[in-house]
């Protein structure tokens, strides 16, 4: 009813894993925010930590990038894969 999978991720956390899967490559949050229709802060405050915290996406130096297990997640099944297609 609320869009919720299994993980407990919603519909904005999925998209932001879609969207750091289609780039693969680390993003700053203004970046993910702009791409997502949401703000810098609601993405930092309330997406960021969920994702981070199941290590479906990691924070570097350079950004935001998905990984392993968030590709996995989203239906795909390596990053060699995605750099294939």
């Amino acid at each position: 009813m609320q869009d919720i999978d299994e993980l407990g991720l919603t519909r904005l956390d999925r998209k932001v894993l879609e969207y750091l899967g289609e780039v693969i490559r680390p993003l700053g949050v203004s970046s993910v925010a702009q791409a997502v229709g949401e703000d810098d802060g609601t993405i930092e405050n309330i997406v960021e930590p969920w994702l981070l915290k199941l290590r479906l996406i990691v924070k570097t130096a350079q950004g935001r990038q998905i990984t392993e297990l968030g590709l996995k997640h989203m239906g795909h099944t390596s990053f060699q894969e995605m750099r294939l297609i």
